[in-house]
């Protein structure tokens, strides 16, 4: 009776410990970068042998189990030397669509931290109920993309409204029938 409630109590430990060799030798992730592991996102501080430590954005510290590290999904978000920005922005349905394209993609081309190559490029995502949605897509330094998404965000409401191109809001037509 013991050693079963020993060998349940050992199996979660024996698991973190070979999911942290495995973690270890393979290197899903490393020290400084900034991962999602099962919806948790943040900035790696350790790697140890029964667990990955992580740092969020707002400073909070969690400690992840290996065996969860090596059992799920990782999305690293640092890993590569360049990363896409993509914002999203809705334009009325009767604003010139050809220049909101236009505006948008000089937007980009005249970011100093946008890469030239790929080209940025604009696309229509959805046909949506109140706007017609536009997805400004643009590449950048992995370190700056959060700066890029900011200022692009910031800056395409700005050039819009500077060259006559409305972002509406949602609108609701309500019809009313009266009762005889």
């Amino acid at each position: 009776m013991i050693g079963l409630i020993l060998g349940f109590g050992l199996q979660d430990t024996i698991t973190n410990l070979a999911a942290g060799v495995w973690v270890a030798a393979l290197r899903p992730i490393d020290k400084g970068e900034f991962v999602e592991i099962k919806g948790i996102s943040g900035t790696v501080t350790s790697v140890g042998i029964m667990a990955t430590e992580l740092v969020k954005a707002d400073n909070t510290y969690i400690t992840i189990p290996n065996s969860l590290v090596w059992g799920s999904p990782v999305i690293n978000s640092s890993r590569m030397d360049t990363r896409r920005v993509e914002v999203k922005v809705g334009i009325a349905y009767n604003s010139d669509l050809d220049l909101a394209i236009r505006v948008a993609t000089d937007l980009m081309a005249a970011h100093e931290a946008v890469l030239p190559s790929p080209k940025p490029a604009v696309v229509v995502s959805e046909l949506a109920d109140s706007s017609v949605n536009l997805s400004l897509r643009a590449w950048t330094a992995t370190p700056d993309f959060w700066r890029v998404r900011g200022d692009l965000t910031r800056d395409v409401l700005r050039a819009f409204r500077g060259n006559g191109v409305e972002i509406p809001f949602p609108q609701v037509d309500v019809h009313l029938d009266r009762m005889q």
